[in-house]
């Protein structure tokens, strides 16, 4: 065996383009099967971290095919919330990108705008602290957030004292209520923060609640 190696080790330094080439279209070639499986275990193989992944279903609002405008305008889904009885329950989200400060210290990270009842649908609960409530979706609410793990570790370095302290999105202030637990990113896999989806109407524009799709 060992004759074979180094006879084999010999021909491959007599023609070292060729050895070259082999090699990278190896490292190429395992390269790539790696990625694709490493996308298709996630998408496929790996469940949700949800209870009951199996059970959700996406509906969507088909406005414009051409346009790609495949979501619910907000009034459609109070209706249908009120209304329906096919499903257990139904919930909203919108995933947006807002600037943020943190103790004088600026970022920008991926906010979850989220109806009351997305948290229990999904059947996750906070780590620290609490999800929203029916009322913290009112007007005269107080504005309120829930952090993401890797937010409250990055930001706050895991301090358990963090409900209460402030988050600023844009120009608002909002108080820490909760903490998900480490791995939880929403339905996007990219958010640090979620907010009532009425707070919508500040952090976009006036009626924004009412006049966009979701």
């Amino acid at each position: 065996m060992f004759q074979d190696l180094k006879q084999s080790i010999r021909l491959l330094m007599t023609n070292k383009l060729f050895t070259a080439i082999a090699v990278l279209s190896l490292a190429l070639g395992i390269g790539a099967n790696t990625a694709i499986y490493s996308v298709v275990h996630a998408l496929v193989f790996k469940p949700l971290p949800y209870a009951n992944p199996d059970e959700l279903v996406a509906v969507v609002f088909d406005t414009d095919k051409e346009a790609g405008n495949r979501h619910w305008p907000y009034p459609k889904f109070e209706s249908l919330r009120e209304q329906q009885s096919s499903f257990e329950a139904i919930t909203a989200y919108s995933q947006e990108s807002f600037p943020v400060i943190v103790e004088n210290e600026p970022d920008r990270v991926g906010v979850e705008l989220v109806d009351a009842g997305y948290f229990a649908l999904l059947g996750v609960q906070a780590k620290l602290g609490r999800v929203f409530l029916r009322e913290d979706q009112t007007a005269a609410a107080d504005g309120v957030t829930v952090l993401s793990y890797d937010f409250w570790r990055r930001h706050f370095n895991s301090n358990p004292d963090v409900l209460g302290k402030t988050v600023r999105i844009k120009e608002y202030t909002f108080a820490v209520i909760g903490v998900m637990p480490e791995g939880f990113r929403g339905q996007a896999g990219t958010a640090d923060l979620w907010t009532p989806l009425t707070t919508a109407e500040k952090l976009m524009d006036d009626g924004a609640l009412k006049s966009r799709t979701w």
